[in-house]
């Protein structure tokens, strides 16, 4: 999830953005900027007739997810429509999710309401840790400020990428850590999602050019590791000029096909096992911000995450579709995106309490059945990304301090990280 947090370009955390009223510098969708522009200064101007109608839409175009949801539940609050008011903040309060609403002056005509007072209150108690996960070991360096994380079966080694040191380390299973790729080796820059493909013992990881700067800014590339020989095998890289690229996250299919989410082109690349080219596979206006993305069990589609909510992409035909939902669940802001069976389970950052969840699929894999949370509000997150399934088990990031890595590829306030934590829960 490189560039969510502090990025001056617009791609800022979702979460962030919406629940503080900030408008992205680039709206979700390429028709998406004026909905937003023009709801934020209805706001301002107390236009408040106009700006419900405008987040009404925006909703129902699906550009839009729950923080915007909320903000439809203040502006019904404003202009006299109590009943939707509660309605909505009672469907995000199903949704798990929670917000202050108390002190939230867009309610003040509601707050005595008997209703509003119960449902702020389940807002409240949704903020309480949920699931149970345990660590799994503790990584040394606290400036690591790691996103992605692998495991290859064979050598039951764990890959621990980073993105201020632009480096790999592994992890064997003693909990000895050692550096695969060393800092810059190969050409790496900042390291984001990786993955092991263990039929082919091949580690596949996704590095972009952003913390820093420089001239290769905007830049991004696919490395290719031969695990039998630990060394570099074949690297794929994208300019960042005339555009700037970013590759976020990947997985490979059962034939060796791998997928990659290009975060700042708002779309999906691809490398046949059968061309071995980097070349586009999917792109949609209805894209901001693709990140996780998974490959069906039985291989016929692509789950991808993009911050408004998952899409389906039929591999074939390219066909898309947004994954379908009940209204108690969202699938929004999520980072991590894994394929379990016929689940999905997901990294869920863009939302508050920050979560790791599980959604049960229909039999055809185009819509969630039912959700379950697996953990939440877990005391030690601090931005949970990614996570990796070795047997029925989950090993994910608590707290990687994203958030502290500045633009310029400095930490804020090194002395107070934290040691970064691995946990594993039992899925």
């Amino acid at each position: 999830m490189w560039g969510r947090i502090g990025k001056t370009r617009g791609l800022v955390c979702f979460c962030v953005i919406w629940m503080l009223g900030v408008l992205p510098e680039r709206g979700f969708g390429q028709d998406a900027e004026p909905f937003y522009v023009q709801a934020e200064k209805a706001y301002q101007a107390r236009e408040y007739e106009k700006y419900r109608e405008l987040l009404r839409a925006g909703i129902e175009q699906g550009m839009a997810g729950p923080p915007t949801l909320f903000r439809l539940a203040g502006a019904y609050a404003l202009t006299g429509h109590t009943t939707q008011a509660l309605e909505t903040l009672e469907t995000l309060a199903k949704m798990g999710l929670a917000f202050q609403v108390q002190s939230n002056a867009d309610f003040a005509r509601i707050k005595d309401h008997p209703d509003f007072k119960r449902i702020a209150a389940q807002l409240e108690r949704n903020q309480t840790p949920q699931g149970r996960a345990v660590p799994a070991f503790t990584l040394r360096d606290r400036e690591l400020i790691p996103e992605g994380i692998a495991y290859d079966p064979h050598s039951r080694t764990f890959f621990v990428g980073s993105l201020k040191q632009r480096k790999i380390i592994a992890i064997n299973a003693k909990g000895k850590e050692r550096d695969f790729a060393t800092s810059g080796q190969d050409g790496l820059w900042d390291v984001v999602g990786m993955t092991v493909d263990a039929q082919r013992r091949a580690l596949w990881v996704c590095s972009v050019a952003y913390y820093g700067g420089g001239p290769e800014t905007g830049a991004t590339g696919i490395f290719q590791y031969d695990l039998k020989q630990g060394r570099l095998a074949r690297k794929y890289v994208l300019p960042g000029k005339p555009n700037e690229h970013g590759f976020n996250d990947l997985t490979v299919a059962a034939n060796g096909d791998v997928f990659i989410t290009d975060s700042s082109g708002n779309g999906v690349y691809w490398i046949s096992h059968e061309t071995d080219r980097l070349e586009p596979f999917f792109s949609t206006p209805e894209f901001f911000f693709p990140n996780g993305i998974a490959v069906s069990a039985d291989q016929k589609r692509i789950y991808v995450a993009s911050n408004q909510g998952i899409f389906v992409v039929e591999r074939e035909t390219k066909k898309h579709t947004r994954l379908g939902c009940p209204v108690e669940v969202t699938t929004a802001g999520i980072d991590g995106l894994y394929s379990v069976g016929q689940t999905l389970v997901a990294v869920q950052n863009g939302v508050e309490p920050e979560r790791v969840v599980r959604f049960f699929l229909n039999p055809a894999g185009t819509a969630v059945r039912r959700m379950e949370t697996l953990v939440s509000h877990h005391p030690q997150f601090a931005i949970p990304t990614t996570a990796v399934v070795s047997g029925s088990q989950l090993y994910f990031f608590a707290n990687t301090q994203l958030n502290r890595l500045q633009s310029d590829g400095t930490v804020k306030d090194p002395e107070t990280l934290k040691p970064v934590v691995i946990l594993k829960t039992r899925l």
